[in-house]
């Protein structure tokens, strides 16, 4: 297997966190992540390298993925995110990593276990189950990851960037704005609906009176932009749905039940990193789909 593929498919593992194939803008990504934590850095590489390269395996030996999906880093961007999580909340020595390697392998397993079965995308899901267990074992054994020191760390908040930043669990305005850079180097399309998603999750939560230290953190903005993304694909849904005149409400209905999903999880005082985001998209899958499958029973019962 060559480096080079690997290299790619490991920057666009990054890039696809958000929902974006550009190697270009991974490295951008990977930027942001390293100017708020090299550790952080060098644990994403590494989840995405264990998750592509096991990938490439159930691609290549076993049959069971496509290898143009893999080099497009579809496989990698939970392993990226579970580097992260377990650099944020666990000491990194030899059982950390060796659990890296076990959880990212996880990752691919349960996405390939879930396309045999059923169409429904998981998005980051795999991620979250795992963070979910790392986040709970951290805690059990008071035990917590390295202390952070960003390179640019302000004094002040600056909600909207930082909202951008806490994708990737970086809650810092300088990686926020290294990671809109990546999203424009994507596409000036990829900029604006960032733009305007985490814009108007801040502008709802805040008419809304929601948290303020959440509003100040940019808990509320993250999962807006990525559901604002998801949204932007095609799915299987009505031909109607997948329109270009459609994508704005589309957009604004994927921001505002992210910021309900935060709200509730917030309220409740659950952890839940980006599970606003798979449970908005999925919500809005469901109900579009909902009289699509009822007029389908009628016809089929009609035999028509």
């Amino acid at each position: 297997m060559k480096f080079k593929i690997i290299f790619s498919s490991t920057l666009k593992s990054v890039a696809q966190v958000c929902l974006q194939d550009s190697a270009y803008t991974g490295a951008f990504f990977l930027l942001a992540i390293a100017l708020y934590s090299p550790l952080y850095a060098l644990c994403a590489v590494a989840g995405a390298i264990v998750a592509n390269v096991y990938a490439f395996y159930c691609a290549l030996v076993k049959n069971q993925l496509a290898s143009s999906d893999v080099e497009n880093g579809l496989y990698g961007f939970n392993g990226s995110l579970i580097g992260i999580c377990v650099a944020a909340f666990l000491p990194v020595n030899l059982l950390s990593l060796l659990f890296i390697i076990l959880a990212c392998v996880f990752s691919v397993q349960l996405i390939i276990w879930v396309a045999q079965r059923s169409n429904v995308k998981l998005f980051t899901m795999p991620f979250i189950i795992v963070a979910m267990f790392v986040y709970g074992l951290g805690q059990s054994l008071n035990v917590t990851g390295q202390e952070v020191v960003p390179v640019f760390d302000q004094t002040f908040a600056v909600p909207l960037f930082e909202s951008i930043g806490q994708i990737f669990l970086l809650p810092n305005a300088a990686s926020g704005i290294c990671i809109l850079l990546g999203f424009l180097m994507a596409s000036v399309r990829a900029f604006f609906i960032t733009l305007w998603s985490v814009g108007l999750a801040y502008l709802l939560a805040k008419e809304m009176g929601m948290n303020e230290q959440a509003l100040t953190s940019g808990l509320f903005g993250f999962c807006a932009i990525l559901s604002a993304h998801a949204l932007c694909l095609k799915d299987a849904g009505p031909n109607w749905w997948n329109q270009s005149y459609v994508l704005p409400y589309k957009i604004v209905l994927g921001v505002i039940l992210s910021v309900l999903f935060t709200q509730v999880f917030i309220l409740a005082h659950l952890s839940f990193f980006t599970l606003p985001f798979v449970l908005s998209v999925w919500a809005l899958q469901v109900m579009v789909k909902l009289p699509v499958l009822r007029a389908n029973t009628l016809l089929s019962k009609r035999r028509i």
